[in-house]
């Protein structure tokens, strides 16, 4: 070996002892409290450790390895079994804040503050917990090992040896210390060949140096003479003593930089913390504390990054300073990014000395750590420097250090806002409660069913921001729900349901409580797609409408898809709900007693006026005037149904307006209204079934007869008019609101309605009584002025009187019959008011009408179709058209003495069953007048021949010759008949010849046989 090699070599390994001296070490004997900077580790579901950092041994004294497969409850009181344990994705948005207390190597334990996250595997299965213990000064936390249950007996080894205070087994390595690679990298492959190797340790090195002075000789053989020993031992305490002025001098030096240096650090710490104390909101906040660390850390660049979503785990740049372009403020990373990710993970500053990342191109050396506050993570700092190894563990303490003051700087400007928030809820609150106590106030006045549901909505903006709002109410009538809508003309029915299945306000009616609901587009709720096209509403919130105990609708309001409703705003929304169910039910029940009275009062009134007035054509008008006013009605109208046709000319056919409310009501029976009974109106059926008909919406009843006189109804009621089991008519009552009618209001407007029928019935009796009566005196003095007279001229005149009062006529006549000569002589003729001589005076029977009428002796009634029925009867027409024709025969016994008969010509004026039985009357009384006129003529004629035969007699008798017998017998037959007389005698031809007696009047002439014409009096005639 030569000199120079050992020189060299000696100069070598001088160089590099010194070098070390430069290099801090570990300080040993520090306390463990005072050096807890966070410990993160991994469990199983089971409680198992998985993964640990090393700060475990600092917090502990166990190393990291020694935990691997070991349970975490054999060093803590931990409970994997604690149900308050997070085990849901739902659960990992924040961790959870838990005491723990863990077992130090020297046998006391201590509490320590944990948070804790779920964790799952890539099924989203949950595996098991990550944690991290964050340092703290738990001096006065400790306690004995006794007191969580800690038995060291029960530790596995080796954790129970270190536990327990053994030294843990050293790691077996075949790698050679540093120094030994540099020389054995000096030596190459000679090493092998090295004779002998001479040791000497430099005792008197500080401990943290550990190196030996070596003195090596190629010559396995060559022993080592005292006087290379003693140079050796000589070299040795020079260099003894060098390295150690040497090292003393750096301690020294670099304890003085050190201390300049941290005295600059503390100084900016400390301005940093004056300057955090004065700002006013986080940017600044952010902004100052990346400003300042850049100063502390002499570094290149630093900036802040801040949660903006936790559940979709993106960050974003709040402040940044130094150099680093590629990074601006605003720009969003994924909190997967590897140069966040372990630190975010872990919950400790990082130090990466050795960095390459392609966000940050020029850095070589960052340290990162998390910000929390109150516990929640709030994002991470990051600290950038271009060259390598620039940050040590100092540095890393130090950041601690700032990131605690930056987090206790947010959890004051948090206490701060929420202060500020709380005291700005608290106004908000009483804001909306204040309009809350005006809303219920204001719907106390509200005087309608509409104008309630107008407030409210109109009102529940200002307490809950809304875009849109909507109710939805119950009909149990029509048994419908309708949706109203709030728009700028006040309320609107939108939409009608039969059920609320698939609807947003029909889960809050099923749940009967206050929904919200964001991302509505996202849903498939029928009554939310109108709100998302028309208003672009994504966030809704519904309430139900419950009074008694019973849900009877729901109210909803929506607004844009960045506002979301808190759980305030449905409690807000129950109290609005709730007033406005209230004042709906008081407000329905303040109606429905409101209604009865005024159907009461309506009903006595009409019960008033009907029994005090028995005109029907003045009761009927008085009655529909008071239903529409006393109900506050669109219409009201009165029906009664055409029995005998008078009106119609088809007998039960119709039912007719008589009375109807308004202008719409005259128009209607100017036009003679009327409605086909059991068609297609709601009259129509109520009359031909006899049971009340409803129509909640006129519009929609596609089946009923909508009235072009009366466009406003949209509902309508129709009930029967009633008396004595006969169906009379029917009662129309019409609203211009939906749904205006009920079941109730059947019950009670029934009875006003019956007894409106009763009161029509006897006004008809009485009205008939009143004709009847007035008939019977027609009838009476008719027939006390045929007992004064005998002559069949005068009682012929008399029927044509008496007839023209109890009727009306345009065409009058009255035949008389002899059935001797089958002739028909018409005694008088009446047309249009005119007595005219009939077309022919006299004719023989024949098919004629008045011929059938005396051939059937039965009378002939044609309301109408005159010409139709007289075909159908194979009856001749002659003479005009009438619209209407009466005839009956006046009998006496079996005997026909002849016709009386009428006809119209107007359509206005129609016989029935009432004429013809007035007409009867008056031809049976006529007739028994006639036959008594007759009688009495032939009874005085049978007495006048009579005596005229007696005084021929006796002129006969006093004469003493033939011829004056005969002269005086024609003279006395002359004079008796008025005509001339004759008296022929025929001898026998053997006794004389033939002979003539002259007439007594010879100025008188015979009439001439005359031959009756056969035509008949039609009755047109």
């Amino acid at each position: 070996m030569s000199e120079n090699w050992n020189k060299n070599n000696l100069q070598n390994r001088l160089d590099s002892m010194f070098s070390d001296l430069g290099e801090p070490g570990e300080v040993p004997g520090l306390s463990i409290f005072n050096q807890m900077n966070g410990w993160t580790w991994e469990i199983t579901s089971a409680g198992k450790f998985i993964e640990t950092s090393p700060e475990v041994e600092y917090l502990l004294g166990i190393r990291s390895a020694q935990l691997l497969d070991q349970s975490i409850s054999q060093i803590s009181d931990f409970d994997v079994s604690d149900p308050k344990l997070p085990r849901t994705p739902q659960q990992s948005i924040q961790p959870t804040q838990v005491t723990i207390n863990f077992l130090h190597q020297d046998g006391n334990a201590f509490k320590s503050t944990c948070y804790i996250l779920p964790q799952f595997d890539d099924n989203a299965a949950f595996t098991g917990w990550r944690g991290v213990t964050l340092e703290e000064n738990l001096t006065n936390a400790i306690v004995p090992a006794e007191e969580i249950g800690i038995n060291e007996n029960d530790l596995p080894i080796p954790l129970k040896d270190f536990i327990s205070g053994a030294e843990p087994p050293t790691p077996t390595s075949t790698e050679m210390p540093d120094s030994e690679e540099a020389d054995n990298a000096d030596a190459g492959s000679q090493s092998e060949d090295i004779p002998k190797l001479m040791n000497l340790a430099v005792s008197s090195l500080p401990p943290e140096v550990v190196e030996f002075l070596q003195q090596i000789d190629d010559d396995p053989n060559r022993e080592w003479q005292p006087d290379e020993i003693q140079l050796v031992e000589q070299v040795h305490s020079q260099l003894d003593l060098a390295l150690e002025n040497a090292s003393l001098f750096q301690r020294t030096q670099k304890a003085l930089a050190e201390t300049d240096e941290q005295a600059r650090r503390l100084r900016l710490l400390n301005e940093l913390s004056e300057k955090l104390g004065q700002v006013t909101n986080f940017m600044e906040t952010y902004q100052q504390t990346v400003s300042t660390v850049i100063e502390i850390f002499k570094a290149d660049h630093a900036n802040i990054a801040v949660w903006t979503d936790s559940t979709k785990g993106e960050l974003e740049i709040a402040a940044v300073a130094g150099d680093n372009t590629a990074i601006q403020v605003g720009q969003i990373f994924s909190a997967q990014e590897d140069v966040y990710q372990d630190s975010l993970k872990r919950g400790l500053v990082i130090v990466e000395n050795e960095f390459s990342h392609p966000l940050y191109p020029q850095t070589r050396s960052i340290i990162t750590g998390p910000i929390f506050a109150s516990g929640i993570p709030q994002g991470i700092i990051l600290i950038g420097h271009k060259i390598a190894n620039a940050f040590g563990e100092s540095d890393r303490t130090f950041l601690t250090q700032i990131i605690s003051i930056l987090s206790a700087v947010l959890e004051n400007r948090n206490l701060f806002d929420a202060i500020e928030k709380a005291l700005a809820t608290t106004e908000e609150q009483a804001r909306r409660l204040a309009e809350l106590n005006q809303l219920s106030e204001q719907l106390g006045q509200a005087t309608s069913y509409n104008q309630v549901l107008e407030l409210s909505m109109d009102r529940i903006d200002r307490i809950i921001p809304s875009m849109v709002c909507r109710a939805v109410l119950y009909n149990e009538v029509d048994n419908l729900y309708t949706v109203y809508e709030l728009t700028d003309n006040g309320i609107k029915a939108v939409d009608q349901r039969e059920h609320l299945e698939g609807t947003f306000m029909g889960v809050a009616i099923q749940k009967t409580k206050a929904s919200s609901l964001v991302n509505v587009k996202t849903t498939n709720y029928q009554d939310l797609e109108h709100l998302t096209e028309n208003y672009n509403i994504d966030s809704v919130i519904a309430a139900p409408l419950i009074a008694s105990d019973e849900v009877f609708g729901a109210i909803l309001v929506g607004n844009h898809k960045d506002f979301s409703y808190s759980s305030q705003d449905e409690t807000l929304m129950m109290s609005i709900a709730s007033i406005l169910a209230s004042t709906l039910d008081n407000r329905q029940l303040f109606q429905q007693i409101q209604r009865r009275s005024v159907q009461l009062e309506t009903s006595a009134e009409v019960s008033r006026i009907a029994s005090t007035i028995l005109d029907p054509d003045e009761l009927l008008p008085e009655v529909v005037e008071l239903i529409k006013t006393g109900f506050n009605l669109y219409y009201a109208g009165i029906f009664l149904v055409d029995h005998d046709g008078e009106v119609t000319g088809e007998p039960n056919q119709w039912a007719v307006l008589r009375a109807g409310s308004g202008v719409p009501g005259q128009q209607m029976l100017a036009a003679g209204h009327k409605l086909s009974i059991g068609g297609t109106s709601m009259i129509g059926t109520a009359v031909a079934t006899s049971q009340a008909q409803i129509s909640h919406n006129v519009g929609a009843a596609s089946r009923f007869f909508r009235n072009p006189y009366l466009p406003e109804t949209r509902s309508e009621m129709a009930l029967p008019l009633i008396s004595r089991g006969q169906v009379l008519g029917a009662l129309t009552i019409q609203s211009e609101w939906e749904s205006a009618f009920s079941q109730e209001d059947i019950t009670s407007l029934q009875t006003m309605t019956d007894q409106l029928a009763n009161a029509i019935e006897n006004a008809r009796l009485f009205e008939q009584a009143e004709i009847r009566a007035e008939e019977l005196t027609v009838l009476n003095e008719m027939a006390r002025a045929y007992t004064q007279t005998l002559d069949i001229d005068r009682i012929v005149e008399a029927s044509l009187e008496y007839t023209s009062r109890l009727m009306n006529a345009d065409n009058y006549y009255l035949a008389l019959f002899n059935p001797e000569s089958n002739v028909i002589e018409f005694r008088i003729f009446v047309e249009e008011g005119q007595r005219i001589p009939p077309p022919e005076p006299k004719i023989y029977l024949g098919e004629g009408i008045t011929d059938w009428i005396i051939t059937n002796m039965i009378p002939v009634l044609m309301p109408g179709n005159v010409e139709e029925e007289m075909r159908a009867m194979g009856i001749e027409i002659r003479g005009r058209s009438a619209e209407s024709w009466l005839g009956v025969p006046m009998l006496i016994g079996q005997n026909v003495l002849g016709v009386i008969a009428v006809q119209s010509y107007t359509p206005e004026v129609r016989y029935r069953k009432r004429e013809l039985d007035l007409l009867s009357a008056i031809a049976s009384q006529t007739a028994v007048a006639i036959d008594n006129g007759l009688r009495f003529f032939q009874t005085r004629a049978r007495a006048q021949y009579e005596q005229l035969l007696r005084e021929i007699t006796t002129q006969v008798h006093t004469s003493t010759n033939a011829e004056s017998i005969l002269k005086t017998a024609v003279r006395e037959v002359g004079n008796a008949l008025g005509r001339q007389a004759f008296i022929q005698l025929s001898l026998e031809e053997e006794d004389s010849p033939p002979g003539i007696v002259q007439p007594a009047s010879p100025n008188h002439q015979a009439e001439p046989d005359s031959q009756p014409k056969a035509d008949d009096q039609t009755n047109e005639s």
